[in-house]
């Protein structure tokens, strides 16, 4: 059985939809780690945030790509829906690197919801009572779902990306999310906002904050984790020692095509070590040192890496290193990736330096 791929806040992913291009998206909230665990039980009755546990609030980019490096992240095809951590599991998705997010420009799907015969408007944290019906709100029907719709997120993005080419006969739809967003209809939206006095026009942000919830703190309590956990740790002896990979085969094009090899040589040895969404080094330089035969004597050689954020992840570590070494290494019997040992605590320049572990 393939190995579930759980993505969280901030993690930038890819989802092949040919065999050589990718749509990509990042997760801007993360409903278990940010709300259920932080936020106390009495505090999490009236809004349907509850209901979104094990799910995250996803954004998808415009464009279909073969590399991460070419997506312009300014241009959006979805805001924000909510789909289950683990969703990119049934579409061979991979999760590429990360990418900070403003809690200032996160969107929540708007829906109805009902409670003690009042019908409410339902965003993240806001839970406003709206003077609508029962039968007005079944007639609307906009409701929390977060099951719903994983291969309609991928054939808007697709739809909206101008790539009917990629998408199956009938697939399409005039709106992909009329039943699950009333962001989708903007005449009704209008309508419901005109009801309480609100401005459709204001951002998520600054509408919570009138009602006492500043998305903020929820995004610092979870960074605080992360930067203790990374202070206390500083740089771990061994990474990755149970990463099963073979350098050989080449130099991979792109991370994507990388991680998704990565992925099926796990799955083929049954083994349940990879986990390229990890950071695996807090830092933003590494320097590594493997040995490797050439005619008659053993060299040994370093070389230094930058990391496209502010830390390492598992994927984009390996990827790297692999490209760096699989010429040497490809025909060599000790090609087997048997993780990394620090060698140096950290250089002069604050870099750390790791030895290459290698078997037959």
């Amino acid at each position: 059985m393939a190995k579930k791929v759980k993505c969280t806040t901030s993690d930038v992913f890819a989802i092949p939809v040919s065999e050589t291009e990718f749509i990509f998206g990042r997760v801007l909230f993360d409903v278990t780690k940010q709300y259920i665990k932080i936020v106390p039980e009495e505090e999490r009755e009236l809004n349907d945030l509850e209901f979104f546990n094990k799910s995250v609030l996803v954004e998808m980019f415009l464009g279909v790509y073969t590399s991460v490096e070419d997506v312009d992240f300014e241009k959006k095809a979805v805001t924000g829906t909510f789909v289950f951590n683990d969703f990119l599991s049934k579409y061979e998705g991979v999760i590429v690197g990360k990418r900070e997010v403003n809690p200032i420009e996160v969107s929540f799907p708007e829906v109805l919801s009902r409670y003690n015969m009042n019908v409410y408007l339902a965003s993240g944290e806001l839970y406003l009572p709206i003077p609508i019906d029962g039968d007005k709100y079944r007639e609307i029907g906009v409701y929390a779902s977060s099951g719903y719709g994983y291969y309609n997120l991928i054939v808007a993005t697709l739809d909206f990306s101008g790539r009917d080419d990629l998408i199956k006969e009938d697939a399409k739809m005039d709106n992909y999310f009329e039943h699950i967003d009333l962001r989708s209809r903007p005449e009704l939206r209008s309508e419901i906002y005109a009801s309480i006095h609100e401005d459709t026009n204001q951002n998520y942000y600054d509408m919570a904050l009138k009602y006492g919830f500043d998305l903020k703190r929820l995004y610092e309590q979870i960074t605080g984790k992360e930067k203790a956990r990374a202070k206390k740790e500083k740089y771990p002896q061994e990474i990755m020692t149970d990463v099963r990979w073979a350098f050989y085969g080449g130099q991979y094009d792109t991370i994507e095509e990388f991680m998704k090899a990565v992925q099926e040589y796990h799955e083929e040895l049954d083994a349940d070590g990879w986990q390229p969404e990890e950071v695996v080094l807090a830092c933003k330089e590494v320097t590594v040192q493997y040995a490797y035969w050439e005619e008659e004597d053993e060299t040994e050689e370093d070389f230094r890496l930058t990391a496209d954020g502010d830390g390492f992840t598992a994927g984009e570590l390996l990827f790297k290193i692999h490209n760096r070494v699989v010429g040497h290494l490809e025909n060599e019997d000790h090609h087997f990736f048997e993780g990394l040992s620090l060698y140096k605590d950290a250089a002069p320049e604050n870099r750390p330096f790791y030895f290459l572990g290698l078997g037959s």
